[in-house]
């Protein structure tokens, strides 16, 4: 039997979470212990963007899972 471990792994690259911190907000928070003061253009950023690995999923497929999604889409829509 097939389990969801064997199709699927959390994403690397933001843990399971679908969202990573943008690079100015790491570095903002790894020279600073406090928030930026409000006018700081930092503030017009925001902070936290989609994970360009999983596409906001959380979790990325495995070589299984990949096989079993190239399967699904070739028979898409057919009886």
């Amino acid at each position: 039997m097939i389990k969801s471990a064997d199709l699927q792994t959390m994403c690397p690259n933001c843990k399971g979470i679908g969202f990573i911190q943008d690079w100015q907000w790491v570095q903002w928070w790894a020279e600073n212990n406090f928030p930026p003061p409000d006018g700081h253009p930092i503030l017009d950023i925001v902070e936290e963007i989609p994970c360009y690995a999983c596409d906001e999923v959380g979790y990325v497929p495995t070589e299984l899972g990949y096989t079993l999604l190239e399967f699904l889409n070739r028979f898409r829509g057919r009886k």
